[in-house]
């Protein structure tokens, strides 16, 4: 058999055995799999009727997923990378969805999982969120690019929050440290995300 039979027979049974492979897969996980294709037809037929909506409590789940996931396994850790999308989507909320809207966001997708997670909610906590709902409140004051606005809030929690830190005696390595990475992440939804999410938000 010649080198270019063996190369075709080769492909022919790699071909054959990522089939079956497949197959027994799908096989397997049927009940999983038809779980996400009713849940994607779900959504999609929210998203068609009710987009603005549908919207919204996507975000509240992204958000919620990715604050417990940094309080169970970032900050559990002790480890200073708090990467949690909930400042950038709380101003995102009432400059598109209202005061009202931004409140129960925060409440369902930070104070839950928070609650979920650590058992308490810490008193530390309470002037963030004054901190942060004070803050969209403010962005919505300008008539300017959603992009451009959250630089300059960005700026103003992370000084704010350092003040925070100060007042309550926290001034240490690592939560000075997060402060500078969460401006970082803050800044990168703003200029980055913001643009790809804003337009189904109108």
């Amino acid at each position: 058999m010649s080198s270019f039979e063996n190369s075709k027979h080769f492909v022919g049974k790699s071909i054959l055995q990522w089939t079956n492979n497949l197959k027994n897969y799908i096989d397997q996980n049927k009940i999983k799999l038809g779980k996400y294709v009713l849940c994607l037809a779900i959504f999609s037929f929210a998203f068609l009727f009710w987009k603005k909506l549908t919207v919204f409590i996507f975000l509240i789940i992204i958000g919620g997923y990715i604050k417990y996931i940094v309080l169970k396994y970032i900050s559990r850790f002790d480890i200073p990378f708090d990467f949690s999308p909930i400042f950038f989507l709380s101003v995102l909320i009432i400059n598109y969805y209202g005061f009202s809207y931004m409140l129960v966001f925060i409440f369902l997708a930070d104070i839950i999982p928070s609650f979920f997670v650590v058992g308490i909610i810490d008193p530390l906590g309470l002037p963030y969120y004054i901190l942060i709902i004070g803050l969209a409140y403010i962005s919505t004051l300008f008539s300017l690019p959603i992009s451009s606005i959250g630089v300059f809030v960005s700026l103003a929690y992370f000084g704010l929050g350092l003040g925070i830190n100060y007042l309550y005696g926290n001034i240490e390595f690592k939560p000075v440290v997060n402060s500078f990475f969460h401006l970082g992440v803050n800044l990168v939804y703003f200029l980055r995300i913001a643009p790809l999410i804003t337009p189904l938000l109108n």
